[in-house]
């Protein structure tokens, strides 16, 4: 049985592709992180990621919200770095913060590692300028 979180991550992927994924390698790649990481249970993630992806999912914008400690801890760097294998997410690593960028979605998440808080926010509202890490973020990478 799938938890509740990876069919959240399937949910969007499946959005931002916007193909069936039945059978598709795709959905064993995310098993796969969330195993290798210790996620494979909903238990095993804080509620604040759970929050992060759902944001995503929704379309719903968060200010800045602070990452909670997390029993037992969950190493969100390593598992935003498998995620980057996840083409559709748009993931980006950049090491002291991370940018998950779903276009269909017109959704952009930031996640600050240094500073423990991350934000959720519609690409629409985030200006072009790059003066701020999330207006950064949603530069870095971007395609033309």
């Amino acid at each position: 049985m799938k938890s509740d979180f990876e069919q959240l991550l399937r949910q969007i992927v499946q959005h931002e592709l916007d193909e069936d994924l039945t059978d598709s390698p795709i959905l064993e790649d995310i098993h796969t992180i969330l195993t290798e990481n210790g996620m494979e249970r909903d238990e095993n993630i804080p509620s604040w990621l759970i929050n992060f992806f759902s944001a995503l999912r929704n379309s719903e914008s968060l200010g800045i919200s602070p990452q909670t400690a997390s029993q037992p801890p969950v190493y969100v760097g390593e598992f935003f770095s498998a995620l980057q294998s996840i083409l559709a997410l748009d993931c980006y690593d950049y090491g002291e913060w991370v940018r998950v960028r779903l276009p269909k979605h017109g959704m952009l998440g930031f996640l600050s590692i240094e500073h423990a808080y991350y934000q959720v926010a519609r690409l629409t509202e985030i200006p072009e300028d790059g003066l701020s890490d999330i207006s950064a973020a949603k530069m870095l990478n971007r395609s033309s």
